[in-house]
């Protein structure tokens, strides 16, 4: 026999206060900021002040929505932010912090710990204070992509060709200035190491071909490519990597953002049966990992510290190519 369900907790507000409100155990958020409104009203208190008794209900705090994490915020993708009205502003390696105006719905405790691979601490935050924080939150990751998009477009349409080395005639011109590419490929470059990525794949596909960045490990979508625009991004990418007078390009090429961070990129390229795979591995030269700046200061790691203080025995460090175990590496032989 199944338990009837309990009443949403701001039914019960409601109810408290003299009002009678029919709301689902777990109501969409479209009813939830409807019935946010009504029950303030009814409760005859300055909104802070209703917050302030909500969060205090639930045992947790107020979120500041002046500022977020974009690092955190990008854990969860916008659609699901949008369904469930959360907002991730801080992260750790177990935990993320998110902004919620209904720290009770399951279903969304359980995306987020899906997307984000961490246990959420929720703070509290009004259904109309959510909507602006949320729309300037993922205002940035839309403008490149589509900046992105647009450029790819007219990478695709644009009418110079690749010249082949076979000579067939297939391509007949082609031009590694063209504005569009040199744009488009400046732009992938720079908003790589904006985003603290590691790798650069531009990756060919039978359907469809993309460009991902390898962040805190994991590869993740930047843009897809119609074919003619991979061919040619790829061309102006060896031309930056390769066709550089006077350097060796084992050595690899200079990558430095308008804002004055910079990169050194290795560029590989791997013949597969769909295409030519590009992957640019990115290093920061005067940057030395350390435990504290790979976020080994909690009881990891103090473990791996009183580890590295023995005389003796093994440390073993495993894990797939490019996640991170040379840096881990490099921490442990900085930290002795």
């Amino acid at each position: 026999m199944n338990r009837p369900q309990a009443p949403h907790w701001l039914s019960s507000v409601a109810s408290a206060a003299g009002l009678q409100l029919a709301l689902p155990a777990t109501p969409d958020l479209a009813t939830l900021r409807r019935a946010w409104i009504e029950v303030v009203k009814a409760c005859k208190v300055p909104e802070e002040r209703f917050l302030e008794r909500v969060a205090g209900h639930f045992r947790i705090g107020v979120a500041d929505m002046s500022t977020w994490d974009p690092q955190a915020v990008r854990l969860i993708p916008e659609p699901v932010a949008r369904k469930y009205g959360i907002l991730a502003i801080s992260f750790t390696n177990t935990t993320v912090v998110v902004a919620s105006s209904d720290p009770s719905n399951r279903m969304a405790l359980q995306e987020i710990v899906a997307q984000s691979g961490r246990q959420p601490v929720f703070l509290l935050v009004s259904p109309s204070r959510m909507d602006g924080a949320m729309e300037r939150a993922y205002a940035p990751a839309r403008a490149p992509k589509n900046a992105l998009q647009t450029l790819v477009a007219q990478v695709a349409s644009s009418d110079f060709q690749v010249v082949t080395s076979s000579g067939t005639g297939l391509f007949t011109t082609f031009d590694l200035q063209d504005p569009t590419v040199v744009k488009l490929s400046d732009i992938i470059l720079h908003q790589a190491v904006r985003y603290r990525a590691t790798e650069i794949h531009v990756e060919p596909g039978r359907d469809n071909e993309r460009v991902r960045y390898r962040i805190d490990g994991v590869l993740q979508h930047v843009v897809d490519l119609p074919a003619a625009a991979h061919i040619r991004l790829a061309a102006r990418l060896k031309s930056v990597a390769f066709d550089r007078p006077g350097h060796d390009p084992k050595d690899g090429f200079p990558i430095h953002t308008p804002e004055g961070e910079g990169r050194t990129g290795h560029l590989l390229t791997t013949p597969t049966p769909e295409g030519e795979l590009i992957s640019i591995r990115l290093i920061a030269q005067d940057e030395i990992p350390t435990l504290d700046s790979l976020n080994f200061g909690g009881p990891e790691g103090k473990k791996i510290r009183e580890l590295l203080r023995r005389r003796d025995g093994l440390i073993l460090v495993t894990g797939p190519a490019r996640a991170g175990t040379t840096s881990f590496i490099y921490a442990c032989l900085h930290a002795l």
